[in-house]
């Protein structure tokens, strides 16, 4: 019964979905490939603002109720917007949908980092219903935007809260992103298909994987998403590029800080198209600067929220804080400064490491396909070389964001082990690959689409990208295993499950015994038991009365006694002989 419910509430959401998709395909004249990424980031756009306002309920389910009635309205009386849907690539896109939720299903949040923050956000704002504040102790990045975090709620409101219900919502995000990029794939072309499909085993598996709340790969996807708009209709319709392109970017923009990165990226290529336009140009490049306004005003409405609502809430990690930038940078010496250059120059010249080989591998892509395209003499010689210009400024620009990021943003001990430097340019590699294939297909590709031996060479070379890196992370597209790793999570799970925890409650640890790391169990068990409150008893100087304990915790664990502790408890009348000391003493 509880998996014919599932399935019955995430039909209605796909229906939902699908009433605004055919809007935007039938009303607007959008492509199917592009509807899916439109329509959610515009739903991530309105769930944002619905919590800067605090009013998550009405707008969830006027977005929700107003989808179910658009598709009914299409499905009974115009039947004809359904034609456009019927193809083999939209037919694929559903069935990647489903087998995310075969794979995720039942699953399990993982890692640290998920832990601390990514996680713990979502989950405070689907059972708090609102932003987290200074009441919300669990959430300590509050710098942090919350985007994903927003849509995911409008997801599992509807379809239900679990921690796979909370990857399969992040995931057809990440789906529906990568699905737009193949409205640059000819009909009928088994080459760029293929070569479609490495990009997105690539992008899939390179960063951050599809069982993982990380934003890095939607980072990039998303960034691609509005690449993917801006580019298709770049050459015919410069006002639908811009309307259109702004969703994705807008939603971007209340990602994570660094997406900032990938809008500034997109409105270059839209710069692009406006300078070549004959006619138009300037009233694009008004409509490109008010998208700018549009997309930097949203994300300024979030910095203020953080500075009113968090009295340290520009002191927060990665938040975008000139003052705070100076005081971190101020705590660096010249030597540390300098050993972090050095460090910084042998990462980006050493082979060995996984983002420098997925940049050759992208290097020696882009070099085929430009030296073919001049030799070939069919055409798109100046395009192959902006390409390679771009991509060649996009990587040193965005060099030069990543030096300021752990100069300027990271402390010291942080800066000088170049933490998560894999991570973070591997998102970036991400895009420029993407951004190589939209131009290929879209660009070259077509200029060239009587040459075979065109696409099979972009095909093969494409391979490239599916060996290189992310080999670890390859079973997350065919195996539910990675989805179910209990090493985090079980301990605690189990202490929940056996004695029926409940979440929100206030808890104190008992780890005075030893042989417990606290720093780990912290975010662990803030998170399963979606708590603010979470204490240890670990140090041999706390003296507490039953008083004290009584009326500050509704539950003390005994995660690791001892013998004091069990004195402790026989003196409050507690039989030894029933074991308590390793249950859970409920006040």
């Amino acid at each position: 019964m509880t998996t014919l419910l599932l399935i019955f509430k995430l039909a209605l959401w796909a229906f939902s979905s699908a009433g605004w998709c055919l809007l935007l395909t039938r009303k607007g004249g959008l492509r199917p490939e592009l509807a899916p990424i439109v329509a959610f980031s515009g739903m991530g756009v309105a769930m944002v603002a619905a919590g800067l306002l605090n009013i998550f309920t009405p707008v969830e389910w006027a977005l929700y109720l107003a989808g179910l009635g658009l598709a009914a309205w299409f499905l009974l009386r115009e039947r004809e917007a359904l034609r456009p849907w019927f193809s083999l690539r939209v037919l694929v896109f559903g069935l990647a949908c489903l087998w995310l939720l075969w794979l995720s299903r039942g699953g399990l949040i993982w890692g640290h980092d998920n832990m601390a923050h990514w996680a713990i956000v979502a989950k405070t704002i689907i059972t708090e219903n609102h932003l987290p504040n200074t009441a919300n102790l669990a959430v300590e990045f509050t710098g942090y935007p919350v985007g994903t975090a927003c849509f995911i709620k409008y997801f599992c409101d509807f379809v239900g809260v679990s921690d796979g219900l909370m990857m399969l919502g992040q995931g057809l995000l990440i789906l529906s992103g990568l699905f737009s990029l193949t409205v640059f794939l000819p009909r009928r072309s088994w080459p760029g298909a293929i070569a479609f499909f490495a990009f997105a085993v690539f992008a899939l598996t390179a960063d951050v994987p599809l069982n993982d709340l990380r934003v890095d790969t939607i980072l990039a996807v998303q960034g691609l998403a509005g690449l993917s708009v801006i580019a298709f209709y770049g050459l015919t319709d410069l006002r639908r590029a811009l309307g259109y392109g702004l969703v994705p970017l807008a939603f971007l923009a209340q990602i994570k800080n660094s997406g900032l990165f990938f809008i500034a990226l997109d409105l270059a290529v839209l710069l692009y198209f406006a300078l070549r336009a004959r006619a138009g140009g300037k009233a694009i490049l008004k409509g490109a600067a008010l998208s700018l306004a549009v997309t930097l005003g949203g994300y300024w409405l979030w910095l203020r929220h953080v500075a009113l609502i968090f009295p340290q809430g520009e002191t927060s990690k990665h938040t975008v804080s000139l003052t705070e930038y100076s005081a971190i940078f101020g705590e660096k010496t010249a030597e540390e400064i300098g050993q972090f250059n050095r460090l910084f120059l042998a990462h980006f010249t050493d082979f060995s490491q996984t983002d420098i080989r997925i940049l050759i591998g992208l290097a020696v892509l882009l070099a085929a396909c430009l030296v073919y395209t001049l030799l070939s003499g069919q055409g798109g010689a100046r395009k192959a070389l902006l390409l390679g210009a771009g991509c060649l400024g996009a990587e040193g620009l965005y060099l030069v964001c990543l030096w300021c990021t752990y100069t300027l943003s990271m402390n010291t001990s942080e800066m000088l082990v170049l933490a998560s430097i894999q991570r973070y340019h591997t998102t970036t590699l991400i895009w420029l690959a993407g951004a190589a294939l939209v131009l290929v297909l879209g660009f070259l590709g077509q200029e060239n689409r009587k040459k075979d031996w065109f696409w099979g060479l972009a095909a093969a070379l494409a391979f490239v990208w599916m060996f290189l890196p992310g080999r670890e992370n390859l079973p997350t597209l065919y195996s539910r295993a990675p989805y179910h790793i209990t090493d985090t999570q079980g301990p605690v799970l189990e202490l929940k499950e056996q004695y029926g925890l409940t979440e929100g409650s206030r808890y104190l640890f008992y780890t005075r015994g030893g042989g417990v790391d606290t720093w780990t169990l912290r975010y662990i068990a803030r998170y399963v038991l979606n708590t603010d409150t979470l204490d240890f008893w670990e140090y041999e100087d706390q003296e507490y009365t039953w008083n004290e304990l009584y009326n500050s915790y509704d539950y003390i664990i005994l995660y690791s006694p001892d013998e004091y502790i069990e004195d402790f408890f026989r003196q409050q009348g507690f039989d030894p002989a029933q074991g308590y000391a390793h249950l859970v003493i409920e006040g």
